[in-house]
């Protein structure tokens, strides 16, 4: 499509010149307070079009317009703040660029603060920033001072560094602001004795993210820093957003119309009778933008009657018009491919996007701003009102469309070429292609990215932050738990997950009951579209890596010296984490980890918002590990918006918790002889019987919570009870049953019933489905089963079986428990005192759904025979136990243990008469069995568990 050509007779140019110091009419007073305050911040308030941009420009042409920034323009996506006092930052190193001294110590500078940084956990921020601002120095100053400039941010441009320069730009983010100011605070000791003075524009156009930092900036500013901005306040909202900043104590300026003293003084200069400024004033309010429209309709020939009978906006459409009308073909041209931007471009951007050389471009820019067409300020660029009235009222469709698909071909051409995530590119694409949707088909799938539902950017938005290092395989029910909890999905995710399949962004590959989901966006530029709109639709960007810049940026700071590290998003099971420890070390030395070293290692257990964070940590030394274990324990911070707390801290080795201690006490009540815990799977007990599901699941439930209640917080961490958890199931009829334990259903009761519509077992997307069927935050599925059949035992040995091959998992990467033979009498008469009090606990749990005779007192008599000890065996290795248990009268359990190393003669039945004065009869339980098998049953442990020692 071509630029529709005007055969109509073009008009002569006309040059509408109004007075330099039109910015100053009826402003000096304000201006001069302005000058001598002190403020760290102040924001000058007013409608649009009432002269915010004129003063601040007056303003850094008076503080300093050879060193300083010019008026910076703040855009509209989260971060915009942040990236806005970055941008002028940048600016004002680059002003003085040629101060080879400048130069010189602003590396020394960025270094330091990159170093100071580390011990608060801003080390990758501070490296991102200080890499940024380097390398927009080096591009200005001579090649010595280039090459030395980019030697420091080469080494600034560390992986963590990459990892978090996108967050500069893409969110609103507390510390990546703190990081700024800190080093806007060193240029300013750079810059003195003249004051660093940062001007902003545009900042009612800020997210609301943002805005909550912006009533924060005034407390966060560095001495030696000022910041002068201007904030448009014309509706109720507005206005509404400017009370709450003079609340938060944040000084807002008024802005206000042009007095008749002001505007008379500007009609004499511009030759206008004295007689008319009344009716100017009146018909434009005072705003200087329409008073100058005014004037130069007026300086052009037009009659004073028609130009102040005509409503404002409508002489402002007019004024551009006869403004456009006038310029020459090349400006024309530059001003409607112009127009289609909504955020200004800069100079050589300008330029490249015109392919104009830059001389050709300053004379176009030139007869742009004689027109009037772009604002008298240094940045270049239409006033929003004549924009808007040059794009609605001036051009035809042809002419916009024309406009538009030129920029979307260089906005995505920049977005291929640059390589980083970068809002301000993503904005301008979604500005142009919302003015011609016919533009979105520039490739397959970018136009699949700008119809994405908000459920469909979720998902997409959890595949990126679940990503590690680039596209990789992330289980579905991950990911779709993630998308709702941390994007908040309003629909049925399997449904987004299948339309974003549909449209290409996402490749699904099933197999065996599973699946994992690849993004497959395709370009880089699809890839920035999509980040710029998860950010537009939830108000944060989705963040690559985000486990690792979690990590990055704040957790490692607080480990001390470490050797290894792994980290991720979700809230594994600690024996998940300690095997991950044990897999740490043993990448470091194979030959330690033989001879079952398994640690020393820190796991870690953390929420960020809605997110959960891990990490296992390997050290060389046990006091590091330990300092580092302090200072997580229960620590917290604000890190990008949102509360990074650290809820679990285990150092590892640590102390095996008691596995076979509920499953001993549940074989007592349904009457096992057998105390070998590892028998329990699948044996037949005397309450064997079926249940109803409804009645099994409460059950199961009930003795989940008991033994919750009544654990340490260690024994909770192995069973996997540290967050309240439920069942629920879907109760098919007859013996068959599907059942899926939650975790982390937060307040609800413990056992959820529920009536679930679909969850299959070979269904991949399964465990999701119990998860959204629950319909609660942050819940994730443990464990799904399906039941076919009358049970084989009692739901209460299932689920003690369940939660002891848990901790049985766990204590496998820990230590064992030491137990000498001295110790041991006491042992055994404590943990058998507390299996009989499980035991009535577990009894009163089930009661309501089976019925069991409370434990009665018992007297344990317990002989080990050592056979003789050799220190050049396993300790115990051939030894046997005799023991009897019988009832007695009370609630009380008594133990008597003896420990024999018998003559070669004596048999078992000698030793027991000889130490406890009585042999065992019929008429009592008794048995003889390996010591290494009954005896850490007996403690609540299972056999690999625990080694004896003599002493």
């Amino acid at each position: 499509m071509r630029w529709k050509r005007h055969r109509q007779q073009q008009p002569a140019p006309v040059d509408f010149v109004t007075p330099a110091a039109a910015a100053t009419y009826g402003r000096e007073a304000q201006i001069a307070l302005l000058l001598d305050s002190a403020k760290p911040l102040t924001l000058l308030v007013g409608d649009s079009g009432i002269g915010k941009s004129k003063v601040l420009q007056e303003l850094w042409q008076r503080t300093g317009s050879d060193y300083l920034a010019p008026p910076t323009s703040v855009g509209r996506s989260p971060g915009a703040l942040q990236m806005g006092i970055l941008s002028a930052l940048e600016q004002t190193a680059v002003r003085n660029g040629s101060n080879a001294t400048f130069t010189d110590r602003l590396a020394e500078v960025v270094r330091d603060r990159v170093e100071s940084a580390s011990s608060a956990g801003l080390r990758g921020v501070s490296e991102a920033v200080g890499n940024r601002l380097l390398e927009a120095v080096a591009k200005v100053v001579g090649e010595r001072g280039a090459k030395e400039l980019r030697a420091v941010a080469r080494d600034l441009a560390t992986p963590n560094a990459m990892v978090l320069a996108h967050r500069i730009s893409s969110a609103a983010d507390q510390d990546t602001l703190a990081v700024i100011c800190d080093l806007a605070s060193a240029v300013s000791g750079l810059l003195a004795p003249r004051p660093l003075v940062l001007y902003l524009d545009d900042l009612d156009a800020l997210h609301a993210d943002d805005f909550g930092r912006l009533q924060d900036l005034a407390t966060k500013i560095p001495t030696g820093v000022s910041v002068i901005g201007a904030f448009a306040a014309w509706d109720p909202d507005s206005r509404s957003r400017v009370a709450q900043l003079e609340i938060a104590g944040v000084p807002c300026t008024p802005i206000a119309g042009l007095d008749l003293a002001a505007v008379t003084d500007w009609a004499r200069d511009s030759g206008l009778s004295k007689l008319q400024v009344r009716s100017l004033l009146l018909a434009t309010d005072g705003y200087p933008f329409y008073v100058k429209d005014a004037l130069d309709l007026l300086a052009g020939g037009r009659s004073a009657d028609e130009v102040l009978a005509t409503p404002a906006d409508a002489r402002t459409a007019q004024r551009t018009r006869e403004s456009f009308a006038a310029l020459s073909p090349e400006a024309k041209q530059a001003c409607m491919r112009l127009s289609a931007f909504e955020a200004p471009l800069s100079g050589p951007e300008a330029a490249s996007y015109l392919r104009m050389t830059p001389d050709s471009w300053r004379a176009t820019e030139h007869e742009l701003r004689r027109a009037a067409i772009f604002l008298d300020f240094e940045a270049a660029w239409f006033h929003a009102k004549r924009r808007n009235a040059l794009w609605d009222e001036v051009l035809d469709d042809e002419s916009r469309q024309f406009a538009t698909g030129l920029g979307v071909s260089f906005v995505v051409k920049q977005m291929d070429d640059e390589n980083t995530l970068e809002p301000r590119l993503v904005l301008r694409y979604l500005g142009l292609v919302a003015s011609d949707p016919s533009r979105w088909c520039v490739s397959p799938s970018m136009a699949a990215a700008l119809i994405c539902t908000p459920d469909e950017l979720a998902i997409v938005g959890a595949l990126i932050e679940l990503s590690e290092g680039g596209p990789s395989p992330i289980s579905t029910d991950a990911l779709l738990s993630y998308a709702r909890d941390c994007f908040v999905v309003t629909g049925r995710g399997a449904d987004a997950l299948e339309a974003v399949v549909g449209r290409s962004l996402v490749y699904l590959a099933e197999g065996n009951g599973a699946a994992v989901a690849i993004l497959t966006a395709g370009d880089i530029a699809t890839l920035r579209l999509l980040c710029g709109r998860i950010a537009q639709t939830f108000g944060r960007g989705a963040m690559p890596g985000v486990a690792s810049t979690v990590f990055e940026s704040a957790i490692r700071a607080r480990l001390g010296p470490f050797v290894n590290a792994q980290f991720g998003i979700g809230n594994p099971t600690f024996s998940t984490l300690a095997r991950a420890g044990m897999e740490l070390q043993r990448d470091r030395d194979p030959d330690v980890v033989r001879i079952g070293r398994h640690g020393p290692n820190l796991l870690v257990r953390a929420s960020h918002g809605s997110r959960r964070v891990y990490a296992t940590v390997a050290y060389d030394d046990q006091a590091e590990r330990d300092a580092a274990a302090h200072r997580l324990q229960g620590w917290s911070t604000e890190l990008f918006d949102d509360e990074l707390r650290i809820s679990d801290v285990l150092a590892q080795p640590a102390t095996p918790v008691p596995s076979q201690r509920f499953v001993s006490a549940a074989m007592r009540l349904v009457g096992s002889t057998t105390w070998n815990a590892s028998t329990i799977s699948g044996q037949k007990s005397r309450t064997s019987r079926e249940f109803m599901v409804a009645n099994e699941m409460a059950m199961r439930g009930a003795v989940t919570l008991a033994i919750r209640q009544n654990t340490s917080q260690n024994e909770r961490l192995a069973y996997n009870l540290d967050r309240p958890s439920g069942i629920v199931f879907k109760d098919f009829g007859g013996s068959e049953a599907i059942y899926a334990h939650i975790d982390g259903i937060e307040g609800a009761r413990e056992t959820t019933l529920t009536s679930a519509q679909t969850a299959w077992w070979n269904d991949p997307l399964h465990a999701f489905k119990w998860e959204e069927e629950v319909s609660v935050q942050n819940a994730s599925v443990t464990q799904t089963t399906v039941r076919v059949g009358a049970h084989k035992s009692s739901p209460l040995i299932e689920e003690v079986s369940r939660l002891s091959s848990l901790a049985q998992s766990f204590n496998q990467y820990q230590s064992r428990i030491q137990v000498r033979l001295g110790d041991l009498e006491q042992r055994l008469i404590y943990a058998l005192e507390l299996q009989h009090l499980d035991a009535c606990l577990l009894a009163d749990a089930v009661r309501p759904w089976q019925q069991f005779e409370s434990p009665r007192g018992v007297d344990w008599f317990i002989l080990v025979n050592v056979n003789e000890p050799d220190e050049r065996f396993v300790p115990m290795a051939h030894g046997d136990v005799m023991w009897v248990r019988r009832k007695n009268n009370t609630d009380d359990v008594r133990c008597h243990v003896a420990v024999a190393r018998p003559t070669r003669d004596a048999n078992t039945h000698e030793l027991f008469r000889s130490h406890f004065g009585w042999a065992p009869g019929s008429e009592f339980q008794h048995g003889v069995g390996r010591a290494l098998s009954l005896l850490p049953s007996w403690l609540g442990y299972a056999s690999s568990e625990v080694s004896f020692t003599y002493g």
